[in-house]
C-alpha cells in the first residue's frame, strides 16, 4: 500500500547489521593490496559484467573492461566505506549517550540541530550508495551466461550504462514463465523502468526459489544482491517508518529556515566551492538539496577514479604470469598516491576526504602490501614445516645406580673398635758393664694433660686417658711406621 509505514527502527539490531558491511569492505580493500591472486580473479569476474563503449576494437575490449572494472570497484568501495563508517560511528555515539530507541533519538534531534544534521548526512550517504548498487545490479544480473542473450547492454556517450529487454530476441526465444529471464525481462523492459527497491528484490527472490533458476546466477550476482539489500533495508528504516517520516519533515524544515547550511562538513568531505548543488529530484532526493551535496561528491570522485590509467599493468596481470608481488606493490602504491593527492586537492579540511573514503596513505609504513603479506606467509609455512619435519627427540632417562644407597648411619666410615686390654710390653735386658748398674733409672713420669670434652659429646670408654708407665712401641711396629730409619 502506498504511503504505508514500516515498523520503527530496531536500533540494536541495526547497529549489529552495520558492522558486517563495514568489516567486509575494510577487509576487501586490504585484500586487493595484499593478495594479487584474489584481486585478479575478482577483476576478471567483474570485467564480464562491465559494460564498455562500443568504439573499442575487439582485441582491446577485454583489457578495457578489466580497467573499467578496477575503476568502478574502487569508486563503489569508497562510497561503501563512507556510508558504513559514518553509520557505525554515529550509532556508537548515540548508544554511549543512552539514545538507543526511536523515541529517544527523535527527542534528541528535535532540540539539537547539529545532531539532526549528522543523522541526515548518514542517511544521505547510504541512500547514495543504494543508488549506485541499484545501477550496478542490472549489469551484473544480466551478464550471467544463460540470461545475457535476452538483453541489450550498452553504454551511452554520456557514460551511463543501460540494460533493456531485447524484444526481438524474446519473440524468437520466449523465456519460460517464472524463469529468471522472464522476471528480469519484466523488470528491465524499458530504459525508464523505475521500480521501488523492495519490489525489485521481491521479484528476484521469488524467481530464485527454484534451484534450477538460482544456478543461473554467478557468485558476483549474489554478492551484489546482498550488498544492495543491506542498503535498502537500512534506508527504508530511515525513510519509510514513522521515525523516517518525522526525520524527513525535520530536515525539510531545517532547509527552509537555513540551519541546514551548517551541515555541509557532515555531508561532504570536499571543499564547498568545488561542489555545486544539483537540481532537486523529488522522486530520488528525499532530503532535497541536503542529499544533492552527497550526490555531487560521489560523481566528482567517480571522475577521479576513472582518470586513473593503469591499463598496461592490469592487462599484464590478467593475461600473463610475468609479474610478481614487487610489480604489484608498485601498481597499488602508484594508485594510492594518485587518490591521496586528488583527495588533498578537493578536501575541505586536512585529511577529511581521505578519512571519509578510507584511503591508504602511500607514505604510511604500515600500509598493507603484497610483499609484506608474502613474507609473513612464507614465515608461517617455514614454521609449519619445522614442526612437521623436526626429528623426535627422546628425553634422556634418569641414571639409576645398581649399588644400594647407604643409609645415613652407615655412610660414615668407622675405625674398628679398640679392646680394653693393656698392651703387652716386653723388656729386653742388657748385660751391664763393669762398674755400671744393670738397672736404668726410670723415666720421669709424663705430665698428664687435661682433656677437654665437649658438652654434647660423651668420652669414648675404650680410649685410655693415660698410657701405662714405661710403655713403648715394639720394634716391628717402629720399623713399619718409619721405614726410612731402618739400616741397610
Amino acid at each position: 500500500m502506498a504511503g504505508a509505514k514500516i515498523p520503527n527502527i530496531n536500533w540494536a539490531g541495526m547497529f549489529e547489521a552495520i558492522a558486517f558491511p563495514l568489516d567486509h569492505i575494510r577487509d576487501q580493500m586490504e585484500v586487493w593490496r595484499t593478495r594479487p591472486d584474489m584481486f585478479v580473479k575478482g577483476l576478471v569476474e567483474r570485467a564480464h559484467s562491465t559494460i564498455i563503449f562500443d568504439g573499442y576494437p575487439e582485441n582491446e575490449r577485454f583489457s578495457q573492461a578489466c580497467m573499467d572494472a578496477m575503476r568502478s570497484r574502487m569508486h563503489i568501495s569508497h562510497l561503501q566505506y563512507a556510508a558504513w563508517s559514518q553509520a557505525a560511528t554515529l550509532f556508537e555515539e548515540l548508544d554511549n549517550k543512552g539514545l538507543n530507541t526511536s523515541a529517544s533519538v527523535m527527542k534528541a534531534i528535535k532540540t539539537d540541530r547539529e545532531l539532526l544534521g549528522r543523522v541526515a548526512a548518514m542517511v544521505c550517504h547510504v541512500l547514495e550508495l543504494q543508488r549506485w548498487w541499484c545501477g550496478k545490479l542490472p549489469q551484473v544480473l544480466t551478464s550471467c551466461k544463460a540470461i545475457r542473450p535476452y538483453f541489450i547492454r550498452k553504454r551511452l556517450p554520456t557514460g551511463s550504462a543501460i540494460v533493456i529487454k531485447d524484444s526481438a530476441y524474446c519473440k524468437r526465444h520466449p523465456p519460460k514463465d517464472k524463469s529468471i529471464e522472464f522476471v528480469l525481462a519484466g523488470l528491465y523492459e524499458t530504459t525508464t523502468s523505475v521500480l521501488p527497491a523492495p519490489t525489485h528484490l521481491r521479484e528476484i527472490h521469488k524467481a530464485i526459489q527454484n534451484p534450477k533458476e538460482a544456478e543461473k546466477f554467478t557468485a558476483e550476482a549474489y554478492d551484489t544482491i546482498g550488498d544492495y539489500a543491506i542498503a535498502v533495508e537500512f534506508t527504508d528504516g530511515f525513510t519509510q517508518s514513522s521515525f523516517g517520516q518525522d526525520l524527513t519533515t525535520l530536515v525539510k524544515e531545517a532547509i527552509q529556515d537555513g540551519s541546514s547550511k551548517s551541515w555541509f562538513p557532515f555531508l561532504s568531505g570536499m571543499d564547498q566551492e568545488k561542489v555545486t548543488e544539483v537540481d532537486d529530484e523529488p522522486h530520488v532526493n528525499r532530503f532535497g538539496s541536503v542529499e544533492s551535496f552527497v550526490k555531487v561528491q560521489a560523481l566528482e570522485w567517480l571522475s577521479v577514479c576513472f582518470a586513473i590509467d593503469a591499463k598496461l599493468a592490469v592487462t599484464l596481470m590478467v593475461t600473463t604470469d610475468t609479474w610478481g608481488w614487487m610489480e604489484y606493490d608498485i601498481l597499488w602504491r602508484t594508485v594510492d598516491q594518485i587518490l591521496w593527492q586528488e583527495a588533498e586537492n578537493l578536501q575541505c579540511a586536512p585529511g577529511r576526504l581521505a578519512k571519509l573514503f578510507g584511503l591508504f596513505d602511500p607514505l604510511d609504513k604500515n600500509r598493507p602490501t603484497a610483499g609484506e603479506a608474502f613474507l609473513r606467509e612464507l614465515s608461517r609455512l617455514i614454521d609449519v614445516a619445522d614442526e612437521l619435519f623436526r626429528p623426535e627427540i627422546v628425553p634422556d632417562q634418569p641414571f639409576v645406580s645398581s649399588i644400594p644407597v647407604a643409609t645415613p648411619q652407615d655412610s660414615v666410615a668407622k675405625a674398628p673398635e679398640r679392646g680394653s686390654f693393656e698392651p703387652k710390653v716386653k723388656v729386653k735386658k742388657k748385660k751391664a758393664k763393669a762398674g755400671q748398674s744393670t738397672e736404668s733409672p726410670p723415666p720421669p713420669p709424663p705430665q698428664a694433660q687435661p682433656v677437654e670434652i665437649p658438652e654434647e659429646d660423651e668420652p669414648d670408654e675404650n680410649i685410655p686417658e693415660l698410657l701405662p708407665k714405661n710403655w713403648k712401641l715394639n720394634k716391628r711396629t717402629v720399623d713399619v711406621s718409619h721405614p726410612s730409619t731402618s739400616t741397610a
